[in-house]
């Protein structure tokens, strides 16, 4: 009975994540197209370049973000507060952006400087992993359920 609320948790923070991760790549993607030098098409851009970056690179950050959320409730049974998940959010932003960054300078001969990068890396994490974080929000099912077998004892 434990094991079906749990991964019920997990499915509604997983989505939430999720759902999370596809904003904040559309918030990044948004603020990246500027319409007034695309011209009219800025529309066609924007879908595109979200198909194709934005939704992929967030729904990533996001499932990661939201199960992690989800674990660390499940080890600890601790309900995490806004900061604290958007604070989560954020570092698991940054690292998966960080990877990526890293792995695009790998890959290339010559490219922007480190600068750059770093702030590539600080605004595109910040902005799906804290998004993320804000919008998952806590598993609040668990703990009500938690807490009716802990005072019948049969936990």
């Amino acid at each position: 009975m434990v094991e079906a609320t749990e991964n019920k948790g997990f499915g509604i923070l997983f989505g939430r994540g999720l759902l999370g991760g596809a904003l904040g790549g559309l918030v990044i993607i948004a603020t990246l197209v500027n319409p007034v030098t695309i011209g009219n098409s800025w529309y066609f851009w924007l879908l595109i370049s979200y198909s194709f970056f934005g939704l992929p690179f967030g729904l990533f950050t996001g499932g990661i973000t939201g199960g992690s959320i989800w674990f660390i409730h499940l080890k600890t049974t601790a309900r995490l507060g806004p900061f604290m998940r958007a604070a989560i959010g954020g570092l698991i932003g940054l690292v998966f952006w960080g990877f990526v960054f890293w792995w695009r300078e790998r890959s290339e001969h010559s490219g922007p400087s480190w600068r750059s990068y770093f702030t590539a890396v600080f605004l595109f994490g910040m902005t799906t992993g804290v998004l993320t974080g804000l919008i998952v929000g806590s598993p609040t099912r668990m703990n009500n359920h938690r807490s009716a077998q802990a005072t019948r004892g049969s936990y």
